[in-house]
């Protein structure tokens, strides 16, 4: 058998199929988020370390979908429309808007401004604002917002890490080819690459984050409608400097947002029976919790 034939015959009978289902097992997982349902949530936490909590929690994230097929079978198909819907017009937005704004030297430093500060600096900075603005001033509510938002943005870290390393697409920084991919590590150094790579475009870890807190900060405030508004406004804005600043594909940054939206719902609902929690993997004699 030729070489170009047996490259052939593997990636037809091999490497599409793997490709078909990475994707699928993206879709799967993001279903999960978006269905999640308070029903299904039923057990309360003891006093406890908030790493342990964090860790079954996102244990929880991968293993909920296949409890609720029905909703996971609606939701995969909602995400799988709105991904293919901007897949196809990956190529043309990205084109459109890297010629608009390289006229506008205003917008595109603007641009840059919200991607870097929508970075780490919000998604860390708001929580670690939060907790410890909540512990000096003695408000547990505010204290457990600030430790919820801490999870979702880990959440949504090492989600969309994760599928980034099994995707491997090609960022618009490093090629005008929208259907450049790269699925599974091929090695090592592929497998650890820096997440802020030219191969690490899907999906958008920052829309991930920006729109986990959102979704959770607008459940968790449902008779104040400004909240709401201003949150998902922001997460929307640092969605949208990915694509200005030719980061991510438009399709990178719907998933992400959707990811984000969903882990965001997931944590409101998951974390409404926990009682206590440590800051701490041991007791302290006197213990000072946050009582949610």
């Amino acid at each position: 058998m030729s070489p170009d034939l047996k490259r052939m015959f593997i990636n037809h009978l091999f490497i599409k199929p793997i490709r078909v289902g990475v994707v699928l097992l993206f879709l799967v997982i993001l279903s999960l988020d978006l269905g999640a349902q308070a029903p299904l949530i039923r057990q309360p936490y003891p006093k406890t370390w908030v790493g342990r909590v964090f860790l079954d929690h996102h244990l929880k994230l991968y293993v909920h979908p296949f409890k609720d097929l029905k909703a996971t079978s609606t939701y995969t198909l909602m995400a799988g429309s709105a991904f293919a819907l901007s897949y196809a017009f990956d190529a043309s937005i990205e084109r459109e808007t890297s010629t608009w704004i390289a006229s506008r030297a205003t917008l595109r430093n603007l641009s840059e401004g919200i991607t870097i500060g929508g970075g780490f600096p919000l998604v860390l900075g708001v929580p670690t604002l939060l907790y410890v603005y909540g512990s000096w001033r003695q408000r547990p509510k505010m204290r457990r917002h600030g430790l919820i938002l801490g999870q979702c943005v880990g959440h949504s870290l090492i989600s969309s890490y994760l599928f980034k390393a099994l995707t491997g697409r090609s960022r618009p920084t490093l090629t005008s080819n929208a259907q450049e991919w790269q699925f599974l590590p091929r090695s090592w150094s592929d497998l650890i690459e820096d997440p802020s790579g030219p191969k690490r475009a899907f999906p958008s870890a920052h829309s991930a984050m920006a729109w986990s807190m959102a979704s959770y900060m607008t459940r968790s405030y449902q008779n104040k409608k400004w909240v709401g508004a201003t949150c998902y406004s922001l997460a929307g804005i640092v969605a949208l400097s990915r694509v200005t600043q030719g980061e991510h594909w438009a399709s990178d940054v719907v998933i992400g947002s959707l990811l984000g939206y969903g882990i965001g719902r997931f944590s409101y609902w998951v974390n409404r029976r926990t009682d206590h929690l440590r800051m701490v993997p041991w007791k302290r004699k006197k213990e000072t919790s946050s009582k949610f």
